[in-house]
């Protein structure tokens, strides 16, 4: 038997006696999305017959996971408004007109409003802070409501906006199918000039007031008539005179109808061309940063216009076709809930808000990076979650550059990062070089992509990771010895799909200004690149610069004992070709037995003396110790780096006296190479 629900769909093949799960599907029914000013942001949202949900929009544990997802106690239909002065405090719409607020240092629920006898709620009565003082909070019935006092006491600033005449009900005549009285279900105070509010109610009603309600002015747009009702009022962010009205129904879907007025509603203009004429929107939101952009929800998707509305064309992307109930613009991110696929965010928004006509004409243009912000993305240490564990995806992880391609290149793109004295971080291509890998101890579903610069024509999307290359490892297993495949034992970054196959991985950059190149078919454009901390982490710049130059002090140091372990390799593969052919007429003399031993101990070594193998091995290690958080290294840490440098150090020397002094003096046939000479330092 298969049962369709509000939460999802469940099965039973035992005739009802057990079902299956519905935590394993993103079908959540949200009917709105507001956002909270932490770092990390938090999403909520009101499902239906599923409670209410705030969830990071980024979680530590490099996906988005259960615990990363709390309840906060409103009704299924709620507005939600987070309190902008107090992180953790969660304002909602409860059950029969209530509102409730949550406490997530105590996980309280408390009741702040009942609309008993007096007041008239909507469905879903709006709730909205003040942008102007974010002490203040809104709350629609029939009348607008504010409290700055966090609900304790409710003010009425505004007469009865719908008009209505209340009849004399039988008690238990309400039901679903019985038609509420209409009250306010709308509001939206402005951003951009103080006092401004404005109120759209069920009986298709709008309100302005310029005094923070001291005088309302009807302002409706003329000729609508049910079913269609105000679901939303976007007050401009640029323009107090400007506000974008979204009308539809609530229970039937009606043809696309957005009002736009730029004369505080003395007139109003339908701007829906574009539009599928056959899908209800349901929602419009305005880019704060750039005028004109504005933002909607349909029945199946997202869509965006750059002339304040006058044309609309999708942005759906990669979105499954469901109905975008509500949208929020949260700095440079688009958040959005829809009813019956959860949440989704679309990272990293700028590129939409800097297409101009340069950026359209040009053959390639490097759209100016944001500021990109050095988070651990992951800093989950336990066993990782396998790839069927229901989560959501974390924010790309490092910076976000965008460019755009009228045509895909003939030859390779590259992508090249440098530092603030135009010192070369890293580079990428769009051919990266052929990289032959041993074979994993784990499922090759675990690993990401390998690395490559996309050149499609359109708009192309490239995340750094704020990070050096990767150091030369050696594959060594936790219990110390040589292996002949890749164990991959800490859990740093393992999410399925996204694990680095190349590990450790190479340092990050301290945060900085830093210089993004591309070249394209001969030509180089150039974009700065600002590198922020994590806003949570108190470490000091210079704390991280010494951590910085300590990762790449070991970095260096990997390299050398790779190559010097290899060289070593490389000629005891010389040494036993050479028995081998001298096998059957000469015994190794004791200058060659001696130079096995010596080969031996600068191949691998003893704890107290290790060779150019257990140096790798150890500073793979140290590595991890000193990347894993913001902060100075521990002197335990730093003075165990030294160690492995100086036995480094110890092993060159000796490596370079055996190639000076005594291979050829040996066997004139063995290879004499060059060793490194700088060990640990760049």
């Amino acid at each position: 038997m298969i049962l369709g629900v509000d939460q999802g769909a469940i099965i039973s093949v035992n005739g009802g006696k057990s079902w299956s799960s519905w935590y394993n599907q993103p079908t959540g029914q949200f009917y709105h999305v507001s956002t909270d000013q932490t770092f990390p942001y938090r999403v909520y949202g009101a499902q239906q017959d599923s409670g209410t949900a705030g969830v990071l929009s980024r979680s530590d544990y490099g996906e988005v996971l259960a615990q990363d997802w709390y309840s906060v106690g409103g009704f299924e239909y709620a507005f939600i408004a987070p309190d902008p002065l107090h992180p953790g405090v969660v304002y909602s719409g409860g059950w029969y007109g209530s509102v409730v607020r949550f406490d997530r240092n105590t996980g309280e629920v408390a009741t702040v409003f009942e609309d008993g006898q007096k007041y008239r709620s909507a469905q879903m009565p709006p709730l909205a802070f003040s942008p102007q003082g974010p002490s203040v909070l809104y709350l629609g019935t029939q009348f607008v409501l504010k409290t700055t006092d966090g609900g304790a006491n409710w003010k009425q600033i505004s007469p009865d906006l719908t008009g209505y005449v209340e009849k004399v009900e039988k008690e238990g005549a309400a039901g679903p199918s019985r038609s509420r009285p209409p009250a306010i279900t709308a509001l939206s105070p402005s951003a951009v000039q103080a006092g401004e509010l404005w109120a759209g109610t069920s009986n298709r009603e709008v309100y302005l007031t310029r005094d923070s309600g001291e005088n309302w002015e009807k302002v409706s747009p003329p000729g609508l008539g049910d079913p269609l009702q105000v679901l939303y009022i976007e007050a401009s962010h640029h323009d107090p005179a400007t506000a974008y009205l979204t009308v539809g129904a609530t229970r039937e879907s009606t043809p696309p109808n957005i009002l736009r007025t730029t004369d505080d509603g003395r007139t109003w203009k339908t701007i829906v061309n574009g539009l599928p004429g056959n899908e209800m929107v349901r929602v419009v939101r305005e880019d704060p940063n750039r005028k004109g952009v504005l933002y909607a929800g349909t029945d199946t998707g997202a869509f965006i216009s750059w002339n304040d509305g006058e044309s609309w064309q999708s942005i759906s992307l990669n979105l499954p076709a469901t109905p975008v109930t509500d949208l929020q613009v949260h700095g440079n991110d688009l958040v959005i809930s829809t009813f019956g696929r959860g949440f989704w965010i679309l990272d990293d928004i700028t590129p939409l808000r800097d297409i101009t006509g340069e950026a359209s004409a040009a053959d390639v243009y490097l759209f100016p990076p944001e500021t990109g912000t050095r988070v651990r993305w992951d800093n989950y240490q336990d066993t990782p979650y396998p790839a069927e564990t229901p989560a959501g995806q974390n924010p790309p992880d490092g910076a976000i550059i965008n460019y755009s391609l009228k045509a895909e290149p003939k030859g390779e793109l590259t992508l090249t990062i440098y530092d603030e004295k135009n010192v070369e971080i890293v580079r990428f291509s769009s051919q990266p070089p052929f990289a032959e890998h041993l074979p994993a101890n784990v499922p090759d579903y675990w690993f990401a992509p390998a690395v490559a610069l996309p050149k499609a024509p359109g708009v192309n999307r490239f995340v750094w990771d704020l990070r050096y290359p990767a150091p030369s490892a050696l594959p060594y297993s936790y219990y110390g010895e040589l292996l002949k495949y890749q164990e991959y034992t800490l859990a740093d970054h393992a999410v399925p799909g996204e694990t680095p196959r190349q590990q450790p991985r190479g340092p990050l950059v301290a945060p900085g200004n830093y210089t993004v190149e591309l070249r394209y078919d001969g030509r180089v454009l150039h974009q700065p690149l600002k590198v922020e901390l994590d806003p949570r982490v108190h470490a000091s710049q210079q704390d991280l610069l010494e951590q910085r130059d300590l990762a790449l002090r070991i970095a260096h140091g990997m390299k050398a004992s790779y190559d010097g372990y290899q060289q070593v390799a490389a000629l005891r593969e010389a040494m036993n070709a050479h028995h081998e052919r001298s096998k059957a007429s000469n015994a190794p003399t004791d200058a060659e037995k001696r130079l096995e031993k010596q080969i031996e101990a600068l191949e691998k070594g003893t704890r107290k003396e290790p060779g150019f193998g257990l140096v790798n091995r150890d500073l793979a290690r140290l590595l991890f110790s000193v990347e894993n958080a913001d902060q100075r290294p521990a002197q335990t840490v730093q003075a165990a780096v030294e160690e492995s440098c100086d036995a480094l150090n110890r092993d060159l020397r000796k490596w370079q006296e055996l190639n000076d002094q005594e291979i050829r003096v040996i066997n004139q046939t063995l290879p004499v190479v060059t060793p490194a000479t700088s060990g640990c330092t760049p």
